[in-house]
């Protein structure tokens, strides 16, 4: 599973612009099947003129070769993630212990002290 980014040519905007909406400028997908002439893409998001961006859920939408250009590969980045979802976790351990989220102490310790 190949995840890209694809810049759409002058000539592939119009092309494409009944499948994935008129003043598309870039696709963000993986790769479903390839040859010389069609590119067969799952789309995730949709870059369009102006700024916007649209998600897609994985619709399959074939694209002519020649509607594409600048073709870059997403990459997954292991240790990358892992360092994050560690320091998320640390995170909301300390902000839970800050809040009391878990009690540091002995059983009875809330317990009012009698009068002498």
């Amino acid at each position: 599973m190949t995840r890209v980014v694809v810049q759409l040519t002058d000539s592939g905007v119009v092309a494409m612009s009944n499948a994935i909406g008129a003043g598309a400028v870039a696709v963000d997908g993986i790769v479903a099947a390839a040859d010389a002439t069609t590119w067969e893409l799952e789309l995730l998001r949709v870059d369009y003129r102006g700024g916007t961006s649209m998600t897609w859920q994985r619709e399959r939408v074939a694209f002519p070769r020649a509607a594409l250009t600048h073709t870059s590969e997403r990459v997954f980045n292991k240790k990358k993630s892992w360092v994050t979802a560690a320091l998320i976790v640390a995170g909301s351990f300390l902000v839970a212990r800050m809040f009391g989220a878990f009690n540091g102490g002995e059983p009875g310790d809330d317990d009012p002290v009698p009068p002498n």
